[in-house]
C-alpha cells in the first residue's frame, strides 16, 4: 500500500510540473481536473495489475529430436506489476539426455516493472531466457524412443510458477548379423557373405561393419548396391539403415538394410596342410563392438601319386608296364590332371587303361581323372579313393658305345589351379646286350676291323709275291 501511495504522489508531482513553467497564470480548475484524471488512470492501472499475476510460458522450436540434433527453449516471464520484482528461475531436465547451452540453468534477478501506454493500459514487462538442448547419443534409451521433460520453475517469495515441455527423443537401435552362404568350401570355391542390419529405433541410423579376411580368402568385385569395399585386408560395409515404423508409440516393423560381399577361396589355401582341412576365422566388428567371428572350413582333395614299374632293367626293344596309382584321402572330390613325361631312351608303346581322356603327345602322356572324396570307415578313419592308370613303354637303343643308362620315371598331378604335386621316382636301367663282354656294336666294330686287317694283309701278300 505504501508503494501505491508513493506512486500516486509521484504521478501528482509529474502532473504539477508544467504549472511551474506557466508561473502566475495557473488554471487551478484545470489542474485539479487533470490531477483527478491522472489519479483515476493510475488507480485503474493498479486495479488491472492487481487483477493479474506473473506468467511463465515455455516454448520449444521442435519437440522431436534425434541423436545430435538441437532444440531451442525459450522461457518468457511477464510482470504485470508497476514495480520491479525479485525472482529466481530454474531449468530442470531429464538426466543424461541433453547437452545444455545458452543461458544459465539457474537464474536470480529482478523482473522489470510494467509500463503504461498513452491510454493508461498496463503493458507487462517481458524477461526472456533461452537455452539450446542437444540430444546426446543413444538418448532414446533401450528401445530407441524416450520422452524427456524440460521443466522451468519461477519462484517469487513463496509462490511457484511452472511450465514444461515433453521432448520426444529418437535414437536408432541397429542390430547386425553376418551370414555366410556356406560354412565349408573347397579351394577355388566362392562364398557369399550377407550383412543384415535391423533398426528397431524410430530414427535412421548408420553403422560400419568390418569382416577381416584371413589368409586364403580373396575378395571378389561386386557391382551392386550394398557391396563391401576392401580396406586393410578387411571387407567393410558402411550401411545406412532406415528408421523403424511406429504407430502410437508401438513398433510396427523394423527398418532393414543389407550388405553383400563375395570371396573366393585361394587355390593354394591347402598347400602344406597334411590333413586336407583348414579352418579360416574372420573377425567381425560393428561400430567397434566385436560380434561372433565367421568360421569357414576349407576342405579339399588330399592327393598322393605313386609310380610303379614292373621291371628294373630293359634292353632295347623290350617293353615295360608303368602304373600311376592316384589316391585321394581328402574330404572333397577333385578333377585331376595327371601327366607323365618319359626320359630319353623310352617311348610310349600303348595305353593299357582306356578312357580318362588319355592323350599321347611325343614323350608325354596325360589323363583327366575325376577323383571322388574319401569314404569314412566304421572306425571313423578315411578310406582313400584310388585310381590306377597303366601304360606300356618300350626301350630304345642307347647311343653307340653306351653300355647302360639309369632312367627315372615319375608322374605329376594337379587339381584345378592348386599347386602341382609329384610322385616318387621309379628307377629303370636301360642296358645294351653283350656277348662275351662285348656289345653288338663292339662285335660289329671288331668284325670290320678284322675284315680290314685281312684285306690289308692280303694286299701286302700279293705285292710281295709279285716282286719275287
Amino acid at each position: 500500500m505504501r508503494r501505491c501511495i508513493r506512486r500516486a504522489a509521484l504521478l501528482l508531482l509529474l502532473a504539477l510540473l508544467p504549472l511551474r513553467a506557466h508561473g502566475e497564470g495557473l488554471d487551478w480548475a484545470r489542474v485539479w481536473a487533470d490531477t483527478q484524471a491522472g489519479l483515476a488512470r493510475y488507480v485503474e492501472a493498479l486495479r488491472q495489475s492487481g487483477a493479474r499475476d506473473l506468467s511463465l510460458v515455455l516454448e520449444a522450436d521442435r519437440l522431436t529430436l534425434q541423436d545430435g540434433e538441437t532444440a531451442t527453449l525459450e522461457a518468457v516471464i511477464e510482470n504485470p506489476y508497476l514495480w520491479a520484482l525479485d525472482a529466481t528461475l530454474r531449468l530442470d531436465l531429464t538426466e543424461g539426455c541433453f547437452e545444455v547451452g545458452g543461458d544459465a540453468a539457474q537464474w536470480a534477478g529482478e523482473l522489470p516493472p510494467a509500463t503504461l501506454d498513452a491510454a493508461g493500459a498496463v503493458i507487462p514487462s517481458r524477461t526472456r531466457m533461452t537455452w539450446t538442448l542437444t540430444a546426446l547419443e543413444a538418448a532414446g534409451g533401450e528401445e530407441g524412443l524416450r520422452t524427456a521433460d524440460a521443466i522451468v520453475t519461477l519462484s517469487r517469495d513463496s509462490r511457484l510458477y511452472q511450465d514444461a515441455k515433453a521432448l520426444r527423443l529418437c535414437s536408432p537401435r541397429v542390430s547386425v548379423q553376418v551370414n555366410a552362404s556356406a560354412d565349408t568350401a573347397h579351394p577355388e570355391g566362392e562364398v557369399l557373405y550377407t550383412v543384415l542390419c535391423a533398426n528397431r529405433g524410430p530414427a535412421a541410423g548408420e553403422t560400419q561393419v568390418r569382416l577381416s579376411l584371413p589368409e586364403g580368402l580373396i575378395a571378389q568385385a561386386l557391382d551392386m548396391p550394398g557391396a563391401a569395399r576392401v580396406e586393410d585386408g578387411a571387407l567393410v560395409w558402411d550401411v545406412r539403415v532406415p528408421a523403424a515404423a511406429y504407430a502410437d508409440g508401438a513398433l510396427l516393423r523394423p527398418g532393414y538394410a543389407v550388405g553383400v560381399a563375395r570371396v573366393q577361396v585361394a587355390a593354394d589355401a591347402l598347400d602344406g596342410v597334411k590333413s586336407g582341412r583348414r579352418l579360416l576365422v574372420g573377425e567381425v566388428v560393428a561400430d567397434g563392438e566385436k560380434l561372433p567371428p565367421k568360421r569357414l572350413t576349407v576342405s579339399g582333395p588330399l592327393l598322393t601319386l605313386q609310380t610303379v614299374c614292373d621291371a628294373e632293367r630293359l634292353s632295347p626293344g623290350e617293353e615295360m608296364t608303368v602304373a600311376l596309382v592316384l589316391e585321394n584321402a581328402g574330404a572333397a572330390a577333385a578333377d585331376v590332371t595327371l601327366q607323365a613325361a618319359l626320359p630319353e631312351g623310352l617311348r610310349v608303346a600303348r595305353l593299357v587303361t582306356r578312357g580318362l581322356s588319355g592323350k599321347i603327345a611325343g614323350d608325354t602322356v596325360s589323363w583327366q581323372v575325376h577323383m571322388d572324396a574319401a569314404a569314412t570307415g566304421g572306425d571313423g578313419q578315411p578310406i582313400p579313393a584310388a585310381e590306377r592308370i597303366e601304360f606300356v613303354v618300350q626301350a630304345q637303343a642307347l647311343p653307340g658305345g653306351e653300355r647302360e643308362r639309369l632312367l627315372g620315371l615319375f608322374g605329376t598331378y594337379r587339381a584345378g589351379a592348386q599347386t602341382p604335386g609329384i610322385s616318387n621316382v621309379a628307377q629303370v636301367t636301360l642296358e645294351t646286350p653283350t656277348f662275351l663282354g662285348a656289345t653288338k656294336g663292339d662285335w660289329q666294330a671288331m668284325l670290320w676291323a678284322a675284315v680290314l686287317l685281312a684285306a690289308t694283309g692280303l694286299g701286302l701278300l700279293l705285292v710281295v709275291r709279285r716282286e719275287y
